[in-house]
């Protein structure tokens, strides 16, 4: 029988939390039963060619100025005509935004978005977007989409607390490509308290480089009353953002340069996250943190912010420690903590990849996912009845 076919609709595709949450959907995406297609709105990025060498195709649109909206609505016109597509299913606000108004308009089955941020992330979107959110697009295509899915409970909940209540949210936990690592990472984590007891501790942060949401200066506050107690501890700093140059700035003047390293974008974080002893997410907002997961399944206990969807994650004294956010004693403390007792660390590392193996891996996020897909198409059959709905068997 026919396959369903899916388009993912993104603005463009670098190193990012929605973006590896994209890639860990094609890739385990059941394609006996999905035909997947991305398309991305802007300019590719990192992630485009692991989605090709995955055997998805990829169409880059290649604008996403609002000068050009109208060729960008005729090229996503034309594609979903060409490709007759059953569902699309969007990432971020510009493809949120574009994707949805454009696939309504078509005529597309069914669509949904996933919501990567939280209630008030179009504080940082551009001013003809924050305009839409004020008068009240996102509300009405919200409505008129079939599915709206949440990352976390916390998430979930702020949104339907703020704005109108939508029947048709669901929640998906992220979910971690297992795939990407490597056995010998869980072989490795197992010499990580006799590294502690050494006082050759590496601390590292994963995240971007935005202080506002992910809080990286309370680490690097934090960082000054470790090295006290522990002078050989160092901290990797990954990844990219608007805020780098002030966080290293901040760096030079608690006279942190020889214990902080900032590492940029790195595309092989299982690999470093092998050297670590401790993951540490000092975030101000988090709708979930993929990150921590990648942590955990790492065996690493991590210590990060009560804030979103962390705390559904991270079980306070068995996985790792949840601290109040801004307060760099409280991260500072809890790290030493982790420091002073090799086995405790061991043993939440442990316990923390259990929890990943038992509810958030990439299969079961994709397969409950794939659920939903299915569920969706046949209520719009049922509710709309689409005569195309004969032409494959929804199983």
């Amino acid at each position: 029988m026919k396959k369903i076919k899916v388009m993912h609709i993104i603005g463009r595709l670098p190193v990012g939390g929605a973006e590896n949450l994209l890639l860990t959907i094609v890739r385990n995406t059941d394609r006996n039963r999905f035909n997947l297609i991305v398309c991305c709105l802007d300019k590719e990025g990192q992630i485009a060619e692991k989605i090709r060498q995955g055997g998805i195709k990829l169409v880059c649109l290649g604008t996403t100025r609002v000068r050009h909206s109208y060729r960008k609505i005729r090229r996503l016109v034309e594609l979903l005509r060409h490709e007759q597509i059953d569902i699309v299913h969007t990432h971020l606000y510009k493809a949120d935004f574009w994707g949805r108004l454009v696939s309504l308009l078509y005529g597309v089955p069914v669509i949904c978005k996933t919501e990567h941020g939280d209630v008030n992330s179009f504080k940082n979107k551009p001013f003809y977007f924050k305009a839409a959110e004020y008068l009240c697009f996102n509300k009405i295509l919200d409505r008129l989409s079939d599915g709206i899915i949440f990352i976390s409970e916390a998430q979930k909940k702020e949104f339907e607390g703020k704005r109108i209540k939508m029947k048709n949210s669901f929640l998906i936990h992220n979910g971690l490509d297992t795939k990407r690592f490597s056995s010998s990472n869980k072989r490795r984590s197992q010499d990580r308290s006799e590294k502690l007891s050494k006082n050759n501790i590496v601390i590292g942060v994963v995240a971007r480089l935005s202080d506002r949401q992910k809080g990286q200066s309370c680490l690097l506050l934090a960082m000054r009353k470790i090295i006290e107690r522990y002078p050989e501890a160092g901290l990797l700093v990954i990844g990219s953002g608007e805020d780098e140059g002030r966080l290293r700035d901040l760096s030079a003047q608690l006279g942190l340069d020889g214990s902080v390293s900032f590492l940029g974008v790195r595309d092989d974080i299982p690999e470093l996250l092998a050297g670590m002893d401790i993951l540490v997410q000092p975030s101000v907002s988090e709708p979930l943190g993929v990150s921590i997961l990648e942590a955990m399944y790492s065996g690493l206990p991590v210590v990060a912010t009560n804030v979103g969807g962390i705390p559904e994650i991270v079980r306070h004294g068995e996985t790792g420690f949840l601290v109040p956010p801004k307060e760099p004693d409280a991260l500072a403390d809890s790290i030493i903590k982790l420091i002073d007792d090799p086995a405790m660390a061991r043993e939440m590392g442990e316990k923390g990849r259990e929890t990943v193996m038992s509810g958030f891996t990439g299969d079961i996020y994709t397969k409950t996912l794939e659920d939903l897909y299915v569920s969706l198409l046949k209520r719009k059959c049922r509710n709309r009845n689409y005569r195309y709905a004969d032409l494959f068997e929804i199983t």
